[in-house]
């Protein structure tokens, strides 16, 4: 038998909307503080405004940064990993990731 290869993938912050939901923000259970979600929200007037928090970081608006990817493209990543892994591939950390961050605001 051969040994056994693997594919760690990291990420740190997934975002996505969808239409379609999840177990975790099914009807009557949306999620209260998805960044998307709300800035989607305000933007279309359901929300009268977004509260943005922390304002002490090195950034030009003062809130943290972060090096957000879409969901999607993390599905895919891991479609890649596997795909690599069955060819052959030798075992892999990996980061997600699009190699800079942004602010909130």
């Amino acid at each position: 038998m051969p040994p056994s290869r693997t594919a760690s993938i990291t990420s740190s912050c997934v975002i996505s909307t969808s239409p379609v939901p999840t177990p975790s923000c099914a009807p009557g259970n949306p999620p209260k503080g998805h960044l998307i979600k709300v800035a989607v929200e305000t933007a279309l007037g359901k929300r009268a405004k977004m509260a943005v928090f922390g304002t002490d970081y090195p950034t030009p608006d003062g809130t943290c940064t972060r090096d957000y990817i879409h969901v999607a493209d993390l599905v895919h990543a891991h479609a890649d990993a596997l795909s690599y892994l069955r060819a052959g591939g030798r075992s892999a950390t990996l980061n997600c990731g699009y190699g800079h961050g942004f602010s909130v605001a």
